[in-house]
């Protein structure tokens, strides 16, 4: 999603930003964990609004069938998730109903996923995903899982479970200081002798690596599937505002990583550990086209 877009949805949806919407102008909402998480809430609620329904679907507040107790996809495994789930009765057959929802998408969304399940070739239930796009900053997936199962007398039971994920923000004290002008870079094995040593103090070095730094992702909590990740040297990036000063800010990674949060960068400030930050897949052929040495050992 667009920095438009998304300042749209936090003004539209969220921020209330007058009759006349979005300026154009810098949206002034901090993005803190309450904002993100409330966003989610409401997120939540205007995807449900916006499925559509035959006419004379009947709201139902009592307990499914078994095949609805649960979405069929997801929820993901993460703390910072929102589920809101409602029922429906439906005179017609699954799959009536199921041809219905595939011609009847909801506004703005775009098919993520279906499937069914089957007990001795027997259909139980049919579901299919739509999604939106991400907002920035704030919201990673949102997701609209609507489920089909048989009822009795004529009957389809609709569950619909709108899933919105949303994003642990960036603290903005989680930087590496302006008064960073020397960068120690180093590669190595755990209790070895270093495989790479050297210092910089070219200013233009030491700001473009400090911004890749400042620009990395926190990594979000929740389940990673993660591929195995051979033994490597970690690369370690030291900040200092002059030769033999303080650490400003340390961060390290693992050469051999897959990127992303496989494994995250271990970052500090001022001695104090903060949230891992995502590497990003090319962050050391980055980090080593700006140093002009030889950085990953994959």
């Amino acid at each position: 999603m667009t920095k438009r877009l998304a300042a749209v949805f936090l003004c539209g949806a969220l921020a209330g930003c007058g009759t006349s919407g979005y300026s154009g102008g810098p949206l002034r909402v901090p993005l803190t964990p309450a904002y993100n998480r409330h966003a989610a809430r409401v997120d939540a609620r205007y995807l449900l609004g916006l499925l559509v329904l035959p006419t004379g679907a009947i709201r139902s507040s009592g307990a499914p069938p078994s095949s609805l107790r649960r979405p069929a996809e997801g929820p993901a495994v993460t703390p910072n998730i929102v589920d809101l789930h409602r029922w429906w009765r439906v005179k017609g057959s699954p799959t009536q109903m199921y041809a219905f929802m595939e011609g009847h998408a909801p506004r703005g969304s775009s098919m993520a996923g279906f499937g069914s399940s089957n007990q001795r070739g027997v259909v139980q239930m049919r579901f299919v995903t739509f999604s939106w796009p991400s907002v920035g900053g704030v919201l990673s997936q949102r997701w609209l899982v609507v489920e089909v199962a048989p009822l009795s007398h004529g009957y389809t039971g609709v569950r619909a479970d709108a899933q919105d994920i949303w994003l642990e923000p960036k603290a903005a004290s989680e930087r590496v200081p302006a008064q960073a002008r020397v960068l120690t870079v180093g590669e190595a094995f755990p209790a070895r002798k270093p495989m790479l040593a050297f210092t910089t103090e070219n200013a233009a070095k030491v700001h473009e690596i400090a911004t890749m730094v400042n620009n990395l992702p926190v990594v979000q909590p929740g389940m990673v599937n993660c591929p195995n990740i051979p033994v490597g040297p970690t690369v370690t990036f030291v900040f200092r505002a002059r030769r033999g000063g303080q650490v400003l800010a340390w961060a390290s990674v693992l050469a051999t990583g897959a990127g992303g949060e496989c494994p995250g960068i271990y970052f500090t400030v001022h001695g104090r550990p903060q949230p891992s930050l995502a590497a990003q897949p090319d962050f050391l052929h980055k980090a080593q086209r700006v140093l002009g040495v030889m950085l990953p050992s994959k």
